[in-house]
This record gives structure tokens, sequence and C-alpha cells, in this order.
């Protein structure tokens, strides 16, 4: 509303109708006192009360998403002015919104220069319900399925030779708060050392929005391989020396011992403490001495089987025990000088008769001579000097 200025003169009369002269024009302005609002807008957000001139408090919600907002407010006289505050100071604008609440002042002076009205918007922003996250790996190893924010379930595999890997997650919110196995990290962004074992090593991720609701689970489940070692570190026997000397990656083995030598044990050790021994199938610890294994003449076969952890793979060490024949002691020829042998002399045969003539009486002292033949020169023979040698010595007619 325009305001047009007025002219006034003066002119003064007293009781008995004297009139004074008239004064000079003078100019003044009627000046308006009028401090309302017509209009008020904040853009991306809308106010939860209706915008009148005489509606002095206004209030807005708005989503996280929603950082910045744009005031436009329109005194209802064009003569007015109006002053946005914030904290009562003048407030930018674009204005900022931050998690939570805040008063804007929006402050109408009314031409008059005297008349101010205060209007207050109250703005909350809610905080951040995003708990998704925006990278997640694992060293050394690929994740399957292959990442996405909006899949929670992944596994990976490592071979056994793996014994760590490192765990990296990052939230796609800069507010979010990050954990992996219950370790809180500062910031939304953190790495995880994960020692492993054989099998299943599950990692969870949390991501708490920052609400203080919104909870994000992902789950990572790394697969380390069983061992696959089926080598010896050591290998003997009780009886015997390995020919050759033993090594890790020879397999074959023999050795030879006398006839006397009955029976062996076997000692075995295993590079890895998780693979499982046996030797002829009989279960064997490492380290330590089997049974005694009883020897047979001839050739025996020791088979030491290592069973590594992945219970697939497998590898036989092979001992051949060489067990000397029994010694000879059979005779070659037997001989009288005195008699002779019923029946005839066979090696195989081991008992006797003897025939002597009329003459021999070994009351008399009379005897006879046995001689004895062996086919090993280290058996002992000899030769007996009297009848009495043997129970079965009988004398014939003659």
């Amino acid at each position: 509303m325009r305001y047009r200025p007025h002219t006034v003169q003066a002119q003064a009369a007293d009781a008995a109708g004297n009139e004074s002269a008239v004064s000079a024009e003078r100019v003044f302005t009627v000046v308006s006192d009028n401090a309302e609002l017509r209009t008020l807008e904040l853009s991306g957000i809308i106010l939860h009360e209706t915008v009148t001139g005489t509606t002095y408090q206004y209030t807005a919600q708005v989503p996280y998403g929603v950082s910045s907002t744009s005031i436009a407010a329109v005194a209802a006289d064009s003569n007015a002015s109006v002053e946005i505050l914030q904290n009562g100071r003048p407030a930018a604008n674009p204005a900022a919104l931050e998690v939570g609440t805040q008063t804007f002042t929006i402050q109408v002076t009314a031409q008059d220069g005297t008349t101010v009205q205060p209007y207050t918007v109250t703005v909350t922003r809610m905080p951040s319900d995003e708990a998704a996250l925006s990278e997640l790996t694992v060293d050394t190893a690929v994740l399957i399925p292959r990442f996405d924010p909006g899949t929670t379930d992944y596994t990976a595999s490592v071979t056994h030779a793996v014994y760590a890997v490192t765990v990296h997650a990052r939230a796609a919110s800069e507010v979010a708060a990050l954990q992996m196995n219950g370790k809180l990290f500062a910031g939304n962004e953190g790495s995880l050392p994960v020692e492993l074992d054989v099998g299943s090593n599950p990692v969870t991720v949390t991501v708490t929005a920052q609400d203080g609701v919104t909870v994000g689970t992902y789950r990572v489940d790394i697969n380390r391989e069983p061992s696959s070692n089926v080598m010896l570190s050591g290998l003997q026997l009780s009886e015997g020396s390995l020919e050759p000397a033993f090594e890790s990656g020879i397999v074959h083995y023999e050795t030879t011992v006398d006839y006397l030598t009955a029976g062996t044990t076997v000692t075995a050790s295993v590079y890895d403490r998780n693979a499982t021994l046996s030797v002829n199938g009989q279960a064997l610890t490492s380290g330590e001495p089997s049974r005694l294994l009883p020897l047979e003449v001839g050739t025996n076969r020791l088979a030491v089987t290592v069973t590594a952890q992945d219970r697939v793979s497998r590898q036989s060490y092979i001992i051949e025990v060489h067990r000397k024949a029994r010694p000879n002691v059979t005779l070659t020829s037997l001989e009288l000088s005195g008699g002779a042998l019923l029946p005839a002399f066979d090696s195989g045969l081991t008992a006797y008769s003897v025939m002597v003539g009329n003459g021999v009486d070994r009351h008399n002292g009379d005897g006879f001579g046995l001689r004895s033949r062996s086919p090993d020169p280290h058996e002992r023979s000899g030769a007996g000097e009297r009848s009495g040698f043997g129970a079965n010595c009988s004398a014939g007619g003659g």
C-alpha cells in the first residue's frame, strides 16, 4: 500500500471572532504499523500450520535427506521489512539443516520502524536410517556372490596355506556406526584381521544407522581348506637300517635282518599334526613306536600310510623287510666205523638204529666210531667213540 504525502495549514480564532493569519502549508505522511506476514515458504518443506498474518509459530519435520532449505517470506505491507534470523543472528539463505531441531525467526518490522512482529519456524531434521554397506572385501579371497549392498550373505574360500585374512567394510552413510565381530570402529569404515581355523570362519558385519534403531547385518563365511600334506618327517625301525636313508620324498625302502629277528616296530612322524597314520592298517601315533610287527622268513611288506587332514589325500611309504632263512643244520653224511645204520642215511631222517657184529661188546670196552658232515662249515660235526651213542643200538648174529 502506497501512502501519499498530506499538506496542512492552520488558522486560529478567538472568542470575539478575531482570526489569525493562515499558517504556512506543512507536508506530512501517515506511516503504517502493519507488521504481519503475507506468505512464508521453505523449499522442500511442508509446514504443519497454514500461514496467516496472525499465526506466529510454525513447525515442520524433514527426512535426513533434506540438508538445507531456502526461506522466502513476504510481509503483508510492502513498506515493511523482513529479516530471517537464527540464534539471534542473520541466517544464511539457503540455510543448512542439522540433524535434530533448529529454529528460524522471521522478523517483520512495520513501516513505522517501531512495530516489530516475530514469526518462528521450528524445523526438525530426522537422523539417517541408512544401514547398508557400500563396500565389503576379503583380501586373498573372492566373495561369492559378488558384493551388492542389497545382498547380506556371502562365502569365500582360501587354501590351507592361508592362515589369516583381512576383512574391509565401509558403511554407505558417513554417520553410521560400523562393527565387525563385535569390534566397534571409529567412523564408517574399518579393517578386521581374522586368523583362520580349518573349515568355517564366520565374520559378522553390523551397520547401525544414525537413528540408533535401524541395523543392517552382513555375514561372510570364510572357509579355509584342510591340509593335503601327506609327508612323513621321520621313519625308522627298531630292527634294521633303512636303505636308502630316510628322506620325506622317498617312499620305498628295504632292510635285511637275520633269522633270529622275529619282529620289529615302526616309528613314523608326520609334518602335519592333523594327518593320521597307520601301518599295515593298524592305527599309529605320530612319533611313537607301533606294536611289535611279526616277521616271516623272506620278504615282509610294511606299508606306512599317511592320510591328510582333508581325508582325501593319501601316501604310503613302503618298507620291505627281508628276514634271512633259518641256518642249515642238516647232515650231508653219517658214517659208523663199526656198524650199519638202519635205515640207510638220509639227510631228512633224524632217527636210526645200528646193527653191530657179535664181536662188539660194550661191557668189554669195544666201540665204534661215528663221523658226520654238515653243509654249513660253521656247524659243528664230530665222532662218537662208544657203541652206546644211541639207544637204538643192537647186536645181530653173523
